[in-house]
């Protein structure tokens, strides 16, 4: 697949848990994992983490439906599959 080198390097720091997500920059200021929430949602207790950016951040529910739309086309069983399913088969699959 033909991506701008942006967005090539955004999927690599997702696969590689070098995204700068609070669970990655809060070790490095020694927070415990459980005090690392999401700034953005305000939703209690949502730990800053890929699995919550992607899938559970209320920030991103339109581009994540748009998102979603879109790949139903190519992988019409996404919307059916638990969140890990889903992560593994969008960050390995190149149907």
């Amino acid at each position: 697949m033909c991506l701008p080198k942006h967005l090539r390097s955004f999927i690599a720091q997702i696969r590689t848990g070098t995204l700068p997500l609070r669970i990655e920059r809060g070790r490095f200021r020694h927070l415990k994992p459980e005090e690392r929430l999401c700034l953005l949602c305000k939703e209690p207790n949502k730990i800053d983490s890929e699995y919550h950016f992607l899938f559970e951040c209320s920030c991103y529910t339109n581009l994540r439906l748009m998102l979603y739309y879109s790949i139903i086309t190519i992988i019409p069983d996404l919307i059916r599959m638990d969140y890990s399913d889903r992560l593994k088969r969008l960050m390995t699959d190149n149907e």
